[in-house]
């Protein structure tokens, strides 16, 4: 049994704490008794996180060195999720944007922690860097990230910070976008499902497998990872335990809506596989259970 004590009074900035993967570890952060402090553009305090008193927003944009550096100030420790994201055919339309605005978010955070003598920096980056090709569709959003976590490697060596890089991917969960135009696989299939789209159309052959975080999951690793003292660089890659295919998605979605709808795969889709981080973190699946989270919260959103 963990001890709650750790995170009682810790000073934690998030960067990107009003989205997806960063709110729900500032949420899970402020519940385990820390102070935290969330950045956002617009300065608005995210309405899942009205409920904790520990929380501060702070107002500004982490593009300018001189804010990213005030808001490290006083912090014991730092979660970067902050990032220009977006989709494949954004990066592939704007790939210098994308990857400058990427570096420079890491690159001011880790200057601003190696002035503040943050404890421990932890920075969110992607499974995809393994292999990855800087023509590819979302070439330059991930070579920004290959790059994130070349230059904390530095600091780390140079400065003996304590720095560690958490890869990741195919998270989902409540309060994930469904926008069937940006969404993830998950998501995307969620909202389709509902509508009843007949047939189902998907440009897949079904059976690739993939493996999938869900987010509550991921909150909850992150936490056991930033308790870890180290002076030395780390990576690890978080993995479900498990690998499903498409049709399996498909298949547990109906289960819980209680439907079936015909399904059209019209193309194939090669199964690659990412060589493996130098460390494997491996998360239980519980692929039903986490899908009826999720497709309730998506049902609860529809009613506001």
């Amino acid at each position: 049994m963990e001890k709650r004590n750790f995170w009682k009074g810790k000073k934690i900035l998030v960067t990107g704490g009003s989205g997806f993967i960063g709110g729900f570890l500032a949420e899970a952060a402020l519940k385990n008794g820390a102070m935290v402090a969330i950045t956002d553009l617009a300065g608005k305090k995210p309405a899942f996180l009205s409920a904790h008193s520990g929380l501060k927003v702070l107002r500004g944009d982490l593009l300018d060195a001189k804010f990213a550096d005030k808001a490290a100030k006083g912090i014991d420790m730092i979660f970067h999720f902050a990032a220009l994201k977006k989709n494949a055919i954004f990066y592939k339309k704007y790939p210098v944007e994308t990857f400058e605005a990427n570096l420079e978010l890491s690159k001011n955070i880790l200057k601003a922690a190696q002035k503040n003598k943050i404890k421990k920096t932890i920075l969110i980056s992607t499974s995809l860097v393994s292999g990855v090709k800087k023509n590819a569709p979302s070439g330059s959003y991930i070579v920004a990230k290959k790059a994130m976590e070349s230059l904390a490697e530095f600091y780390s060596a140079q400065y003996g910070m304590d720095i560690t890089v958490i890869r990741m991917n195919n998270i989902f969960g409540p309060r994930d976008n469904f926008d069937v135009a940006t969404a993830q696989v998950i998501p995307s299939l969620i909202r389709r499902i509902k509508n009843r789209e007949n047939p189902l159309m998907l440009f897949s052959a079904g059976t690739e497998k993939r493996r999938f975080l869900y987010i509550e999951d991921v909150a909850g690793i992150l936490l056991k990872i930033a308790k870890k003292e180290s002076k030395n660089f780390e990576i690890f890659e978080m993995n479900a335990d498990k690998e499903f295919s498409i049709k399996e998605i498909i298949k547990v979605i109906m289960e819980i809506e209680g439907i079936k709808i015909p399904v059209k795969f019209t193309s194939a889709k090669k199964n690659k596989e990412n060589p493996a981080a130098p460390k494997i973190i491996k998360i239980p699946t519980k692929l039903k259970p986490s899908l009826k989270k999720t497709i309730d919260w998506y049902e609860s959103s529809l009613e506001k």
